[in-house]
């Protein structure tokens, strides 16, 4: 399967390098940009597979870059993660009226559960299935057993 291509829109230098690091071995294309109105400039020439928007930005905020990709003819089919600071609230009744399809804790405090996550939701749109309820990295390390024994039944 083709490795996909993963906008990135978040205002810390920091964080995009990080994803782009973690998403780089994982061989998949990135474009980082550094607010929301970048991000939605940027979707035609990318047009990317999978976004990943910082709820706090400038110019646009990931909450409006998700209601404007899932109201774009050309991009509503695009999943959108909102990264969130675990500093910063996290407005769940608005990334469910903007159809958010999940969110990622920063900083990445397990970046294996992170890089899951994200190419979970990557894999998904490449093969056009439809998102399924989605659980943030963080729970979904939690649901990891800890070592490499079988869960029980």
């Amino acid at each position: 399967m083709v490795p996909g291509k993963i906008l990135i829109a978040d205002d810390s230098l920091k964080i995009q390098q990080q994803l782009t690091e973690m998403l780089k071995s994982a061989d998949i294309e990135i474009v980082a940009v550094s607010n929301g109105e970048f991000a939605v400039r940027k979707l035609p020439e990318v047009k990317p597979d999978l976004v990943l928007a910082d709820i706090f930005m400038p110019v646009r905020t990931g909450y409006e870059v998700c209601e404007f990709i899932e109201e774009s003819e050309d991009f509503s089919r695009v999943p959108v993660l909102l990264l969130s600071s675990t500093l910063e609230p996290y407005d769940e009744a608005e990334a469910e009226r903007v159809k958010a399809d999940g969110k990622i804790d920063k900083p990445f405090a397990d970046p294996q559960a992170t890089l899951a996550t994200i190419k979970e939701h990557l894999d998904r749109a490449l093969s056009g299935q439809p998102a399924e309820p989605v659980v943030s990295a963080d729970e979904f390390a939690a649901a990891v057993p800890a070592d490499d024994s079988e869960p029980e039944a």
